[in-house]
């Protein structure tokens, strides 16, 4: 009895990895139409090799500043919300200082999304990791009134925590939909 092999052959995908700092994003226009869009199309025919939109991932920093406003300015030391909340945590300063980055942050959206339903989204996108946030540190923060935890111990995770948080809040998932 022969026995056949059934080969199948699939196009390996290409994906690249394309870098996008804090300052640039400062600039989303510019990134929007020389990076992302840029001698591509919208189409998701892969047939088009090298010119279609996708197999591509962004890695795509805060915007400017914001990560200095979730941690503490590098060069001012003017505490953000992670410094305020270890320094001064009774008085809940750290809590104002977070709704003053969210507002500030839906001002850099409506800056940058003209269309109602795009800045709806991005505002809403921005709100769940704020909220995540400011959750997570009051948790944290009754935990430690129980006397079982200190605050001192989790001051590197927390820290970690709102730096990774900077960059989650740009990261957006490109489809066809969500360029503007």
């Amino acid at each position: 009895m022969d026995k056949y092999i059934n080969i199948k052959t699939e196009k390996i995908m290409m994906h690249t990895i394309e870098k996008i700092g804090a300052s640039s994003m400062s600039d989303y226009v510019s990134i929007r139409d020389n990076i992302i869009l840029k001698n591509h199309n919208l189409s998701s025919d892969t047939s088009q090799e090298g010119k279609t939109l996708y197999q591509r991932v962004f890695d795509v920093s805060a915007y400017g500043g914001i990560t200095d406003k979730l941690l503490e300015h590098k060069k001012s030391g003017q505490p953000g919300v992670f410094a305020l909340f270890f320094n001064s945590i009774e008085d809940k300063s750290w809590l104002k200082a977070l709704e003053k980055l969210r507002q500030e942050m839906h001002e850099i959206n409506k800056s940058l999304f003209g269309q109602e339903q795009l800045l709806s989204e991005a505002n809403q996108f921005i709100d769940e990791r704020l909220d995540d946030t400011k959750n997570s540190l009051d948790h944290l923060y009754h935990l430690c009134l129980h006397g079982h935890f200190a605050l001192e111990t989790h001051i590197e995770t927390v820290r970690e925590m709102l730096s990774s948080t900077s960059y989650h809040l740009c990261g957006k998932k490109i489809t066809e939909d969500t360029i503007v």
